[in-house]
């Protein structure tokens, strides 16, 4: 009886010892995971510092900007960057912080009326850098502070580049690479080491960050008690993109088409679909509530768009019977028509209900694109003569395909497409709407996941994050087609999709069974090793001309734009309010603090108006008429750019050439110009009708005061 007790004890201690082995040895790979990803991070920690470093280099030997006086540092802001960083200045200089703020919601000099700035103008980042400046007390001077505090966001948003690629490959080598794709392009993928304080070097890595959570989310394995997390954290980031560009709107607009066409294929599930509209409607509707309830965004084409598209969804329905090609083709077309119907006819009650007309511009400006507006409006055609605003040019496809990205991108993006489109046919002969799948043959419902997977047999299925991004990436770059301004969006994404399609698990694996390579572990090696090669070579290729672009160093120059300023501050009253080019006019207000009767912020109707009125000094108009509309809106003194008035009447986005198309004295086609003299060019004659009203007051190379009398 001892005995068989004995050895009944035996087997208990081999499961004990086994068991302690097996505890042992899952050890190994658990480790292995956990240096995996803590050595993924790091990388991205360290390649985001890198690239701030790198871009605050170029910038310094670009102007030697640590050096120079305070007035040329400023002067360097050219256009509206000068006008954002204005009340950065102002709030750092104030004698309270609070009642600096306060005094933004009462500017009267701006636009020498009483407006709140925080409600017309995208500046809730100037507010945050000026309290953190303020509340640390920080030694380093104030504007050397933002500009490095705007470098730090663009590592954010390479880390953002580095974890949506790692997401979508399940590698952190194609996070690597996407990140060496977008630094060695990075005349195309940035613009911010000479436009610091644009509102899009604010607000896109908001919107990188946003789209690494929405990848996140949109991943069929994710657990639930993640999901809520996710979409708080979705909301965060999409609120501090809105709130930081007036042009998030049309972003969020293609998103949610994104979204809409792969829920409406059948890809995405409708609820994930809705939980991330309904952050995008939560996101801009705190945005209007920030901004005193501005209006744009309330009548924007985002916000009826939104419920058109759940309209539409909700018609779909939950269960779709299959159908002949011919008859999905008609329900297709008519729900298209529901989904265009119902998304204008909310737009245009909102806005006749709120008056809401500050968007016009923009859809002249893209009827204009396609030659379908009036080449007689000023609006349109500033925009259309801007070159950010400029159809994709040939130069940056050229050089993105030097640099090796796009033909990759190309190939990649391809390959995704084709295999969109295959699982939107496969399932569309078997699949319903939501997650039961309709079998035509056996009238039976099976799950579609099941289906889908390996061991149902299909092959044709594509990641719900994966069809997001291909589809993203194609709404990305029609927009970057169209508008030259836009490309720094799409060309981000388009590093991303390159190192994905480079590193993509599904193609390597199916390469690799074909020569006898079927272990998982072998596999991944062989994959990360091509992928830290052509990461190499791309280094290796790229760094001598880096190094040379490190080396050139140049001082900023503009002495005549820096004795104007000086004449300025010295010699006119504080309440003087000058008028004059919108460009020239934001380094007026930084530089001077001097009222101004217009600015570069566009996105408004009356502000347009008056634009237009002060631009009649560049135009073919009586002196009686310049000084009348001139003291109408108060204007005390006028600068005139021999820049902008010299240039040729027949140059058909001269400025003078749009004043004079505006003002009916060119037929669009061409014609016979008008024959009288252009008001900036005969005024400097000082003959007596123009003395009568105008007195000069201050003269260089570029510019040209006088003193409206």
């Amino acid at each position: 009886m001892a005995d068989s007790r004995k050895r009944r004890k035996k087997p208990d201690r081999w499961r004990q010892s086994t068991t302690s082995q097996r505890d042992e040895t899952a050890w190994t790979p658990c480790l292995g995971q956990a240096l995996y990803y803590v050595t993924g991070v790091a990388v991205m920690c360290w390649l985001a510092a890198k690239y701030s470093a790198y871009l605050e280099t170029l910038h310094e030997n670009n102007l030697w900007f640590s050096n120079i006086e305070e007035v040329k540092r400023e002067i360097s802001f050219r256009t509206e960057q000068g006008f954002y960083y204005a009340y950065y200045k102002q709030l750092v200089h104030a004698a309270h912080f609070t009642a600096g703020v306060c005094d933004l919601t009462r500017d009267n000099a701006t636009e020498h009326r009483t407006i709140n700035a925080l409600q017309r103008f995208n500046i809730y980042q100037e507010v945050a850098l000026a309290a953190v400046y303020r509340l640390f007390g920080l030694q380093v001077a104030p504007i050397l502070f933002y500009v490095r505090s705007v470098f730090a966001l663009q590592g954010l948003a390479l880390s953002c580049v580095f974890a949506t690629s790692w997401l979508l490959s399940g590698t952190w080598y194609a996070g690597a690479l996407s990140v060496v794709f977008h630094v060695i392009n990075r005349p195309d993928t940035t613009r911010v080491d000479f436009a610091i304080p644009l509102r899009e070097s604010f607000a896109l890595p908001f919107l990188f960050l946003q789209m690494a959570l929405v990848t996140h989310y949109l991943r069929s394995g994710i657990p639930r008690w993640q999901q809520r997390p996710t979409l708080l954290l979705v909301f965060l980031a999409s609120l501090l993109f809105a709130l930081q560009w007036q042009f998030a709107q049309f972003v969020f607009l293609l998103q949610a088409a994104a979204l809409f066409l792969l829920a409406y294929a059948q890809l995405l599930p409708h609820t994930k679909v809705f939980s991330l509209y309904s952050v995008h409607t939560m996101a801009l509707l705190s945005v209007t509530a920030l901004q005193f309830f501005h209006t744009m965004i309330l009548g924007s084409l985002i916000l009826s768009f939104l419920p058109a598209s759940v309209l539409v969804l909700k018609l779909q329905g939950e269960e779709v019977r299959a159908l002949s090609l011919a008859r999905r083709l008609l329900v297709c077309t008519a729900h298209a028509v529901a989904l265009a119907a119902a998304m204008f006819a909310f737009n245009y009650s909102v806005k006749v209900v709120i008056g809401q007309q500050d968007d016009a511009h923009i859809y002249k400006f893209l009827l204009g694109k396609f030659g379908l507006g009036n080449p007689r409006d000023l609006d349109s055609q500033l925009y259309l003569c801007n070159g950010a605003f400029q159809f994709l040019d040939f130069g940056s496809v050229r050089r993105l395909t030097m640099k090796w990205v796009f033909p990759v991108y190309v190939l990649s993006e391809a390959c995704f497409v084709l295999h969109l489109l295959a699982t939107v046919v496969y399932k569309w002969r078997l699949f319903g709407v939501g997650n039961r799948v309709v079998d035509a043959k056996s009238n039976r419902d099976s799950d579609a996941d099941a289906l889908l997977s390996p061991q149902g047999g299909a092959r044709f299925s594509i990641k719900p994050e994966m069809a997001y991004h291909c589809m993203q990436s194609l709404l990305f770059a029609a927009m970057a087609t169209l508008t030259l301004r836009m490309k720094y969006i799409w060309t981000p994404h388009l590093c991303v999709m390159a190192a994905v399609g480079l590193t993509q698990p599904d193609v390597w694996t199916s390469v690799l069974q074909r020569l006898k390579v079927t272990h998982r572990s072998s596999v991944f090696v062989i994959r990360s090793a091509c992928a830290a090669t052509f990461i190499g070579v791309l280094v290796a290729v790229s760094l001598p001309e880096a190094r040379r672009e490190l080396a050139i160093e140049k001082e900023f120059h503009d002495p005549d734009t820096v004795d104007l300023m000086h004449w300025i501050s010295k010699e006119t009253p504080e309440g003087a309010a000058f008028a004059g080019s919108m460009q020239l006019l934001a380094g007026v207000k930084l530089c001077t603090g001097r009222h101004l009767t217009n600015h570069p912020h566009f996105e408004d109707k009356w502000l347009r108006e008056r634009t237009r009125q002060v631009y009649q000094i560049y135009g073919r108009r009586q002196p009686a008429d310049v000084h009348k509309i001139l003291t109408e809106m108060g204007a005390s003194y006028i600068i005139l750019e021999n820049s902008i008035c010299y240039v040729p009447s027949d140059d058909p986005c001269g400025l003078g050439h749009l004043v004079d198309m505006d003002n009916g004295y060119y037929a669009p086609s061409g014609g016979a110009p008008m024959t009288g003299p252009k008001f900036c060019d005969e005024i400097r004659h000082g003959n007596p009708p123009y003395r009568r009203y105008f007195k000069p007051v201050f003269n260089n190379r570029t510019f040209r005061v006088y003193r409206v009398l």
